[in-house]
């Protein structure tokens, strides 16, 4: 997950520098490498669905993964009410 967040500021960061090819590369093949995560992982996807959706945390349809060896990590997003 934070792959991706580091290319796209790569990309942002050399805008103006020219080296924008590579950092749109390296974008690219994180994007890429998500895609592949998503399929290979559908399995870790649906069972974080099933133990921890609810109307608090809230998992996107092609969320960010990060498998490792013993387990992915699915991104989800968790309400946060606003302090009273």
């Amino acid at each position: 997950m934070l792959d991706l967040e580091v290319a796209a500021r790569g990309v942002v960061n050399t805008w103006e520098q020219g080296n924008l090819a590579q950092a749109v590369c390296s974008l690219d093949q994180a994007l890429q490498d998500q895609d592949k995560w998503r399929l290979e992982q559908a399995g870790a996807i649906a069972q974080a669905r099933e133990l921890y959706g609810c109307e608090t945390c809230v998992i996107d349809p092609l969320p960010l993964v990060a498998p490792s060896e013993v387990g992915t990590f699915v991104a989800a997003w968790l309400w946060v009410p606003n302090p009273r």
